[in-house]
């Protein structure tokens, strides 16, 4: 009988640990933070100007560069569905887009539909233009285990690399690649990146997808007039197409 009690209180512990950590991760903030503030600033339009993309968009996404994008998806609403953890350093949130049409800079088409995007967030994450796969010194930095692949079983096109979660000293890290057969110059690469790790371990950034703006009606009906005071006066008929482009977008409701 005190041996079942005992499982019992065993169990009955455990399972409130575990709840307690999922709720711990529930509350954080930080990762539906960067969620919020990246679709607040695609709704705004961050996307259509260079400038505002580097101030409101980079600092949330780990990827440097991102094509121009011919076709908006026209968005009413946007919430988070939900956060997962997958492991220490990612986790997965799907985002439901309640879109009503989409729109170039020559039509503008009701479509009206619901999208859920997953968003893939990481901390720590180092860019890939920082170091290749097939870069001898990273094939170095991952025999000796300083360095890991994202994707064991993707060697070839691997999109990141994490340092070693136990290299926490920096004289320590210095030490061992002293012992490898590397370079001064290597040495010092090596450490502005692990820095850089280091200061950013604790910041949840986007790792992925990529996809074209999903812009609200205001403001994208704002990009069409800046295209309007930007086109000469000469150019009449396409004025008159700005124009009636506007006119469409102002009369789509969801």
């Amino acid at each position: 009988m005190n041996i079942c009690l005992y499982k019992v209180t065993f169990c009955m512990a455990f399972l409130l640990i575990l709840l307690m950590q999922s709720l711990a991760f529930a509350m954080d903030p930080s990762v539906e933070d960067v969620i919020k503030k990246y679709y607040t600033a695609d709704l705004n339009g961050a996307k259509f100007s260079g400038n505002t993309y580097e101030a409101t968009i980079s600092p949330l996404i780990v990827w440097e560069n991102e094509q121009g994008w011919d076709i908006s998806t026209v968005t009413n609403k946007v919430y988070i569905l939900n956060v997962e953890k997958v492991s220490g350093n990612e986790v997965r949130t799907k985002v439901r887009y309640e879109n009503i049409g989409v729109a170039s800079a020559y039509e503008v088409v009701e479509e009206k539909s619901t999208e859920d995007i997953e968003f893939v967030l990481g901390n720590g994450c180092i860019d890939e233009s920082i170091f290749y796969p097939n870069d001898a010194l990273t094939l170095k930095l991952h025999s000796s285990g300083i360095v890991k692949y994202e994707d064991p079983d993707d060697k070839e096109y691997p999109i990141y690399i994490f340092f070693d979660e136990t290299l926490t000293d920096e004289a320590r890290l210095k030490e061992r690649l002293k012992q490898m057969t590397v370079s001064a110059a290597e040495i010092e690469t090596v450490l502005t990146v692990w820095r850089k790790a280091r200061n950013e371990r604790d910041q949840w950034k986007i790792k992925s997808p990529i996809f074209q703006p999903h812009v609200s009606p205001k403001a994208i009906i704002t990009h069409f007039k800046t295209l309007i005071r930007n086109t000469p006066a000469e150019s009449n008929a396409r004025i008159k197409e700005l124009e009636k482009i506007i006119q469409k977008l102002e009369a789509l409701t969801y």
